[in-house]
């Protein structure tokens, strides 16, 4: 992207002494209308336009996986007090920073703070979204959700799961939906920003990085110099939010370019922009529609499923998941999982290694059906159906705002968790969205002391949970097991473990 000579209305210059850790001194007022023009098209492009190599075409339904493993997709669930007022603080002013734009918008009043809450119930949409359509390509039963809370502290952005025993991950798609600091760029349409990785031994020089989307974005160090022991979970993710901290991590960055993917480079593009389709935004706001693989269309999100699978067809399956598997036997044997590392075997671990494998089969059933509820609450609960009536009205805003200014019911509609996560049947009620917003809060400090239980718990009742029953039979002793959460499950396995281990 070239970089543009700004002049303010009257002619002249406006410059800015921003607060980035360069010191320069960058020009801060802009003319928003060609800026916003170029954000969604110069910088920004549709998945039609990217090059062949980087726009794969997976069958359907074709990708295999080995058994027990899975795909992770990660996203922020809900954001705490601290990282949204550290976001309130600098969204505005370091926005561009993000972009990677060469002018600052600290000061400007075209750029403003006033969406930053949306951006966690925007990506929980589209993370749920996502696995719904990664299921036109794979099996659907092996694609994770994995919320996490956005935090702050000691001045960084921090990642708190909200699930505490993950799976077998052999890929993982970070995705984010950023809401926009610009207003006339408010409700423009999706573009996220999102990371795919894998394990490091299986792209050495970019520590298991294979895609980034926006492209310019650092990553964080990992602590080893020689990254390719990394598993999956433990490969260095992207740095998207370190631009609004008050301090920055210890950063590195790899080889890019914008061509297929290839072991040794992370395959990049600036910005992928869902334009909005207003008639599929009026439809999926009509009564009794239901986000099915069938029934969404969004070609970004059908890009981000195709590029994924795409990687694991490039990838070492069944080594990158028997080094994700180590992991996992830990939890139940760590001596056994030292010596699976050192290949070091003694009489009994092949079997002991086959009932854990036995005991992922069983916690993957129970996880399946917490999963699927976590899906289907996000894509056609209270929370889907609020989200899709206020993506259309922002749509709307932002249709009837060009060359106006922005619309009232868009500042009122971003005040608060607008889809309503804690908001019951009665989330979604445009006259009293103000109320809402003042109890979402309030309801949100209450439970901040365990809010990863509380979040899971609004989503997925645990009551729903403890219906389902798994029945675990290894050599002959069958068990039945059920509880609220995964570590209920977990606890009740490694009972079994200890039973059967020799």
């Amino acid at each position: 992207m070239r970089a543009w000579q700004i002049v303010s209305k009257s002619g002249g210059y406006m410059t800015h002494k921003n607060n980035d850790r360069d010191g320069w001194t960058r020009p801060a007022g802009l003319a928003v209308s060609g800026v916003a023009l170029a954000l969604l098209g110069g910088c920004a492009t549709h998945v039609a336009n990217l090059p062949a190599g980087m726009n794969p075409q997976p069958a359907a339904h074709q990708m295999q996986m080995p058994e027990g493993a899975i795909v992770s997709i990660q996203f922020p669930l809900v954001a705490a007090p601290a990282a949204l007022a550290q976001l309130n603080e600098e969204y505005a002013c370091r926005y561009n920073d993000f972009l990677n734009h060469p002018f600052s918008s600290c000061g400007n009043s075209s750029f403003t703070n006033r969406y930053v809450p949306l951006l966690a119930e925007h990506s929980t949409y589209y993370a749920a979204e996502l696995k719904t359509i990664l299921g036109r390509y794979m099996d659907i039963d092996r694609v994770r959700l994995e919320p996490f809370v956005l935090d702050y502290a000691q001045g960084r952005f921090i990642n708190r799961p909200v699930l505490e025993a993950p799976g077998v991950s052999t890929l993982i798609i970070e995705l984010y939906e950023l809401p926009s600091a610009m207003t006339e760029t408010v409700g423009s349409g999706y573009t996220p920003t999102f990371n795919i990785r894998t394990a490091a031994s299986q792209s050495p020089e970019t520590c298991g990085n294979l895609v980034m989307v926006a492209g310019h974005h650092p990553f964080y160090k990992p602590q080893a110099d020689d990254c390719r022991d990394l598993t999956v979970r433990d490969a260095p993710a992207f740095a998207p939010l370190h631009y609004y901290s008050a301090k920055t991590a210890p950063l590195t960055d790899y080889p890019k370019h914008k061509k297929a993917l290839q072991a040794g480079f992370v395959t990049t593009s600036e910005s992928v922009w869902e334009k909005n389709q207003d008639k599929y935004l009026k439809l999926s706001t009509e009564e009794g529609f239901m986000a099915t693989s069938d029934t969404i269309q969004n070609d970004t999100s059908d890009w981000i499923a195709r590029m994924a699978v795409h990687a694991l067809e490039q990838i070492d399956l069944p080594a990158v998941y028997r080094q994700s598997l180590a992991g996992y036997v830990r939890r139940y044997d760590p001596a056994l999982a030292e010596r699976a590392a050192n290949q070091a075997p003694q009489p009994n671990d092949a079997r002991n290694l086959a009932i854990i494998e036995k005991l992922l089969g069983a916690e993957n059933d129970w996880l399946l059906a917490q999963d699927d509820a976590l899906q289907q609450s996000i894509l056609n609960g209270n929370y889907g159906r609020s989200f899709r009536q206020s993506r259309r009205l922002l749509a709307d805003g932002y249709a009837k705002a060009q060359g106006l200014g922005w619309m009232q019911v868009g500042a009122v509609l971003a005040g608060g968790f607008s889809s309503g996560l804690f908001g019951g049947a009665t989330a979604y009620n445009p006259m009293a969205l103000s109320s809402h917003v003042i109890n979402t809060e309030a309801l949100f400090a209450q439970r901040s002391e365990s809010l990863s239980q509380a979040l899971l718990q609004e989503l997925v009742p645990g009551a729903e949970l403890r219906a389902k029953a798994i029945d675990v039979t290894i050599e002959g002793m069958k068990t039945s097991i059920s509880g609220e959460s995964q570590d209920d499950i977990h606890r009740q396995l490694q009972a079994i473990y200890k039973k059967l281990r020799k």
